[in-house]
């Protein structure tokens, strides 16, 4: 059932809109049409789908691991101040002297993601990012790197600071950070906003919104550029492990989903 909720999901949402509000009743579920095969069939599909969820399971808890290292280091370095080199450092009023307060914009332009023309979905090609997940395929991308985001609107997640994927285009829910020097800087703001989000600036009345604007005008606290490159070193090398794993998982979604369809018609046999 599981599964069969998973391949019909846009026609289980249609079911659910309703005029003031969507509503996917329990009358409405039990209106629902399933093929039913036999217990042994069942049995194999599950178990063929399972294992890719497993798999992709087994890669989500990695990637968590990989992420709480990359913050931990973060807070060692730049929270709690036990960076390389810390004992010699000059504090005042808890900052090393040779630190800097900074706004956004002296570090990084910024521009809005673009609503996708339909003229342009294919099935397959590359990853339209919202900010909150894949949401389709596309025929061109924005940029050749991984760039930062941050949501800028949309449902329960205003304010989440994320890395777009390679070679995506990224819609107009995300605010994307044009670096001055990508390198440089990404994952120490991506780890910043990790540890403290940027959900204060949602300025939106009846809709959750948070603009350039605003986003320019943040301060925050620039370490030295040496300690950054080596702080980079480090992230550099759990992100690459991050990125493979996440590469590996949006393989076995593809490959699950387009067995998804043909194992529940019955068009693989098991």
């Amino acid at each position: 059932i599981k599964y069969y909720f998973d391949l019909y999901k846009r026609q289980m949402q249609g079911m659910a809109l309703g005029a003031a509000q969507d509503n996917f009743s329990v009358e409405k579920m039990l209106k629902v049409k399933f093929l039913i095969p036999t217990l042994q069939t069942q049995q194999k599909i599950a178990d063929i789908l399972s294992a890719y969820d497993e798999l992709i399971e087994n890669n989500n808890r990695r990637i968590d691991i990989l992420e709480k290292v990359s913050h931990g280091i973060y807070k060692e370095w730049f929270v709690h101040m036990r960076f390389p080199g810390y004992k010699k450092a000059t504090f005042k009023n808890g900052i090393p002297q040779d630190w800097m307060i900074k706004r956004l914009s002296q570090i990084s332009d910024f521009t809005y993601g673009k609503m996708p023309d339909k003229g342009h979905l294919v099935n397959k090609g590359y990853p339209i990012f919202s900010g909150y997940q894949i949401v389709g395929y596309y025929d061109q991308y924005m940029f050749d790197e991984e760039k930062l985001i941050v949501v800028a609107r949309g449902v329960g997640g205003t304010g989440d600071v994320k890395f777009a994927p390679t070679k995506s285009f990224i819609t107009n829910l995300s605010i994307i950070f044009l670096l001055h020097d990508n390198a440089l800087y990404k994952n120490y703001l991506y780890q910043m906003f990790k540890n403290s989000s940027l959900r204060y600036l949602d300025t939106g009345a009846a809709q959750s919104q948070i603009t350039i604007d605003n986003l320019k005008r943040v301060k925050i606290l620039v370490p030295p550029q040496f300690l950054l490159q080596e702080y980079n070193i480090l992230s550099d090398r759990l992100r690459e492990q991050i990125t493979y794993l996440e590469n590996k998982n949006y393989n076995l979604i593809k490959q699950r989903d387009l067995l998804l369809p043909r194992l529940i018609s019955g068009k693989i046999e098991v």
